[in-house]
């Protein structure tokens, strides 16, 4: 019996991501072998976990085929592990004096004073990549940058899926694996605010215009929210917010975390993908909906869904 063994294919743009076949949509990742050769065109995993789902796994195929192929998992590569590159601060401070459309989508929904807040809390920077399109920058609790996310969105405040890039790609160093933190664990550094997590820097950028009485963070992916980017929360009280249709993939990360886990969005009449912002944006104007769950004593949040290890029983107008 032969053995094989197959992985995911690594990301390097847009020709590695293929049309999937269960939602037609092109976030397709293949699995390839050691020499970089693809297996059947059907074995691969969607990235659109929540909306699709699609996964078929070498070892599904090779035991549907009946060949005489045993699958092996793919043994880890000992390498030293490279030192992580750090984007110049001075940077960030050149990109976050343009305009984009995210910012302008902001300024849809927030006064100018607190979209300028916004842009000064997160480092909101603009690219040139696209015309229109912004930057996250991931920068961790001693405010290293770490990465930079650049994207573009509509009028709308929808991303435009075809327009992303990174920071690292654009200085020429797309061979440096970037050493990603959570989005926002800048904030961390000497505060005492709870802490509210959601998957997009979006979201996250949102949701603090609404209530800044928290410090909004972002996993920057579904799958992201790891133990090693979440070292830094050692010791605060948590509340994860996951996508609609999310929430049993991050109340098994809760578990492990000791973090909370809201059902905010589940049951919600909103589309299956969707996430805290969008809701927020579907019960507007100045987000009556999430009234119920602001606190009166800002230093008192236990009984309105954040902090761990609350009992939220007593209160049938909390989904958590």
């Amino acid at each position: 019996m032969k053995n094989y063994s197959f992985q995911l294919e690594t990301y390097t743009g847009r020709k590695s991501r293929h049309t999937c076949p269960n939602c037609n949509k092109r976030e397709f990742t293949r699995y390839v072998d050691a020499n970089g050769n693809y297996l059947a065109d059907e074995v691969g995993r969607c990235n659109r976990e929540i909306e699709c789902g699609y996964h078929y796994t070498p070892k599904h195929f090779f035991d549907e085929k009946g060949t005489a192929i045993e699958y092996v998992p793919p043994m880890p590569i000992k390498r030293d592990k490279p030192k992580p590159y750090y984007i110049p601060f001075d940077m960030i401070k050149q990109s976050i004096n343009g305009q984009n459309n995210f910012i302008s989508f902001l300024h849809k929904n927030f006064e100018p004073d607190i979209v300028e807040g916004l842009i000064d809390l997160y480092f909101i920077g603009t690219s040139k990549a696209f015309p229109g399109a912004n930057i996250f920058y991931f920068i961790d609790i001693n405010y290293r940058v770490r990465a930079g996310k650049i994207m573009n969105y509509d009028s709308n405040g929808h991303r435009i899926k075809t327009q992303n890039h990174s920071v690292h790609s654009i200085l020429k160093m797309a061979d440096r694996k970037p050493f990603l933190c959570l989005f926002g664990e800048h904030l961390l550094k000497g505060s005492t605010k709870r802490v509210a997590i959601v998957e997009a820097p979006k979201t996250a950028i949102i949701c603090a215009g609404f209530m800044p009485q928290y410090d909004w963070l972002a996993a920057g992916a579904l799958s992201w929210l790891t133990h090693e980017r979440c070292k830094n929360l050692r010791g605060k009280n948590v509340t994860l917010f996951p996508d609609n249709g999310a929430h049993k993939i991050w109340q098994k990360k809760a578990n492990e975390l000791i973090f909370n886990c809201s059902k905010i969005l589940e049951g919600a009449e909103i589309k299956k993908g969707a996430d805290l912002a969008d809701y927020l944006a579907s019960n507007s104007p100045y987000m009556t909906a999430i009234e119920p769950f602001k606190p009166n004593n800002i230093n008192d949040y236990s009984k309105y869904g954040v902090g761990y290890g609350v009992d939220y029983s007593h209160n049938e107008n909390i989904k958590h």
